[in-house]
């Protein structure tokens, strides 16, 4: 098989996913698919299963809503990114230009960042259109057996991590 062929193989793929009420609902949140698609690649790291996908994708909205007192992503799996494929990919930390560690660093970045980190599922792209509605949370956390914890306030994430850490 061809390059050529398989890309468009991989596009029409995609494309056979992605409906128009899909488009409908983006629309719906103002979102293009690039950003759709760029969220999804932050719930699909960070998420993982399906189980969790609409949670981790609400607090992730609710980071990114106009006004919002938190307005960074603040996701671990960005900091992975950079490090174990935008560095190496540049020669290291100290070849690679600061911007684009700053492109992809949701710490300091605000909104999302200028790309997607993985190849998000189907899973993870509905929950990026389909958020848990009215969700408070703009925090969360696991454990090491994979419980989540959400939390309101950086206080109730603090008390959130120390349990995390106790299992």
């Amino acid at each position: 098989e061809t390059p050529e062929s398989m890309v468009r193989r991989i596009f029409q793929n995609f494309e056979n996913k992605i409906t128009p009420e899909m488009y409908t609902r983006m629309d719906e949140l103002g979102m293009s698919l690039e950003e759709t698609v760029n969220l999804a690649s932050f719930i699909q790291e960070e998420a993982g299963n399906p189980e969790n996908m609409k949670d981790v994708s609400a607090v992730l909205h609710n980071r990114l809503k106009a006004g919002s007192d938190h307005p960074r992503l603040e996701c671990d799996v960005s900091w992975r990114y950079i490090y174990d494929f935008i560095e190496p990919y540049y020669g290291g930390e100290a070849a690679t230009d600061p911007k684009m560690i700053a492109a992809y660093d949701t710490y300091t970045r605000v909104g999302l960042p200028v790309g997607p980190i993985s190849n998000p599922g189907i899973d993870a792209i509905n929950a990026a259109l389909y958020p848990t509605e009215n969700s408070p949370y703009y925090y969360f956390v696991t454990d090491e057996s994979g419980k989540y914890y959400y939390a309101v306030t950086f206080a109730e994430h603090n008390a959130n991590i120390a349990k995390a850490k106790q299992v």
